[in-house]
């Protein structure tokens, strides 16, 4: 169960980034509120510009979400569109910066799980 939480949460993420950082979606978040007793009103007050430019990420996940800003660039196109990341890329930009061989393979099953909600994200917006 936790690390379906931990994937769920990596989703949450590339979507966001995918969306270019504005996925704030008022509908779910009053949804949220209401369950907890929180007047909708109160909450459009909290939601601002400055709300919707922030996403935090879980601890636990930090150094995967670090280990996929770093190869961001490292997208491989095909008819002009993003198909996936380059794995050769990828593990030479790690292996270049440092990264032990035992945290490159736990966070490659976690930039699968980006590349693969980013794509996702991105092909709703075609």
């Amino acid at each position: 169960m936790r690390e379906w939480c931990k994937k769920k949460k990596l989703i949450e993420a590339a979507r966001y980034w995918a969306a270019g950082g504005n996925k704030t979606d008022k509908a779910e978040i009053h949804k949220a509120a209401s369950a907890f007793g929180i007047a909708t009103d109160q909450i459009d007050l909290l939601l601002d510009d400055e709300a919707e430019s922030v996403f935090y990420v879980f601890e636990k996940n930090r150094l995967s979400w670090d280990a996929f800003l770093m190869v961001q660039t490292q997208w491989q196109l095909s008819f002009g569109r993003l198909v996936g990341l380059n794995y050769l890329s990828v593990f030479k930009t790690w292996e270049v910066s440092g990264m032990k061989k035992k945290q490159q393979r736990k966070c490659f099953a976690d930039l699968q799980v980006i590349e693969s909600a980013i794509l996702e994200e991105l092909s709703k917006h075609e």
